[in-house]
């Protein structure tokens, strides 16, 4: 009976998540899962009758046995039903049942152990203690998980800021052929087409990250960005010098996120709007006197444009309060003045933004990248009389895999909107990922 309960219990945790196999409201399940649990405590109870009797193990033995099983059940007595992680600034993985839209799911077995490895119960605890571990006991320099940290600056890099990318000639052929099947794509549809690559923390600030790296690796940034924009002959707007003049007035980078800051993301949308300004005359910069520039040394770069203390200081395991101390710089934030003029639509789902503003000229614009375009968004909208923005990363229940399969995903959205313009707008690090932009499911 205690095998029965348990299994029904634990049944009940995994199967929470899958509308296929709910458990509370369905006797059906329940009695299947109950017969289970039935015939497994029949066959264990057999078992350990043969353990005993045949084998002559002694009893404490079987009773061993029994307690090492059961330990090995609890950590899947409870499953964490959150979709991030607070302590590591993730997503966690979802849960993908076998039956996926009348088809089997082939991954579901390293679907399901990316699912448990994610949520078993205390995990998120025990990274605390870890992370912690980590802070406390060392000097200078801590070096945890993605996350290289200052003790003394409080300046924070992620591992992927400071390691050499090593892009291949076939990664920039993929991305070559993929650019150019973009730029027929908007050639045929009568569409302007602008990219827009932002160069990663540690190029902008090198002597902050030179305690991690030889800085002369970073040179190897801008010519990967040249050859791509040789072999699909078009110009890629690349600001990491207009970035590293402009520290020398205020923070381009927070110290505490890997993203760049509303004054950094201002300075790349000048280089870009300016390139626009090139074909479209009626498209005019946005001037600082245009905004309300208060100061603050909490971070905003997020999809929900909340202030927070830093996603890369959440790796240090500390509590906020702790965090808040670390917290040593400013930085400038930039709200429209005229923003209540302004139609916002998001879809928090599907991660899509929509910007109406009928003081701008009459283009229609699609922007689309990663988290990089949430603070370019405070800029690039009020250009425009509409703005659509696609997000490729971070939306709920989207594998990695298919995160820049753009037109996979919104080729409807795109082609119903009719847009004037495109821009791409990606970080450095995350230009292996043009080559999908085509590509269906399963290629």
């Amino acid at each position: 009976m205690v095998v029965i309960v348990m299994c029904t219990f634990i049944a009940n945790n995994l199967f929470l998540l899958n509308p296929f196999f709910e458990i509370k409201n369905n006797r059906h399940v329940l009695i299947l899962v109950c017969s289970l649990a039935f015939v497994l405590t029949f066959f264990l109870a057999s078992f350990i009758k043969d353990y005993y009797e045949v084998k002559k193990k002694s009893f404490e033995d079987i009773i061993f046995l029994f307690i090492f099983f059961i330990l090995l059940i609890i950590p899947i007595s409870h499953t964490n039903q959150q979709n991030t992680c607070p302590v590591e600034r993730r997503q966690l993985a979802f849960f993908y049942p076998v039956i996926i839209e009348n088809k089997i799911n082939l991954n579901f077995g390293k679907d399901f152990d990316n699912w448990i490895s994610d949520r078993f119960l205390t995990r998120t605890r025990l990274i605390k203690c870890y992370k912690l571990f980590l802070y406390k006991f060392s000097y200078k320099y801590v070096i945890a998980d993605k996350l290289l940290y200052n003790k003394e600056t409080h300046w924070s890099f992620l591992k992927s800021q400071v390691k050499p990318y090593n892009m291949k000639t076939s990664h920039k052929s993929d991305i070559n052929k993929a650019l150019i099947k973009l730029l027929d794509y908007c050639k045929e549809n009568n569409i302007k087409f602008y990219f827009m690559v932002v160069p990663r923390k540690s190029a902008v600030y090198p002597d902050e990250a030179s305690s991690y790296i030889n800085t002369k690796i970073l040179e190897v940034d801008t010519k990967d960005v040249q050859d791509i924009a040789n072999s699909a002959g078009i110009k890629i707007i690349y600001p990491k010098d207009k970035l590293k003049e402009a520290s020398k007035n205020a923070y381009t980078f927070y110290k505490s996120e890997h993203h760049w800051s509303e004054y950094g993301a201002y300075i790349g949308y000048l280089e870009l709007i300016n390139e626009i300004k090139k074909d479209f005359p009626d498209v005019i910069p946005l001037n600082e006197s245009d905004y309300i520039i208060q100061k603050s040394n909490l971070t905003r770069s997020n999809w929900d444009r909340i202030f927070n203390i830093g996603t890369n200081y959440y790796y240090l395991g500390l509590k906020d309060e702790e965090l808040k101390k670390l917290s040593d710089a400013e930085y400038e934030y930039y709200d429209f003045k005229d923003k209540d003029n302004v139609i916002f639509l998001k879809d928090n789902q599907r991660l899509i933004k929509i910007y109406h503003y009928d003081k701008a000229p009459n283009i229609k614009v699609i922007l689309t990248g990663r988290s990089m375009n949430e603070n370019l968004l405070d800029f690039i909208p009020y250009n425009f009389r509409d703005l659509m923005y696609l997000r490729l990363n971070s939306q709920p229940g989207l594998k990695e895999e298919d995160e820049f399969k753009l037109f996979m995903r919104y080729k409807d959205e795109i082609e119903r909107f009719k847009p004037d313009i495109i821009i791409l707008c990606l970080n450095y690090r995350k230009l292996k990922g043009i080559a999908d932009l085509f590509s269906e499911d399963g290629n």
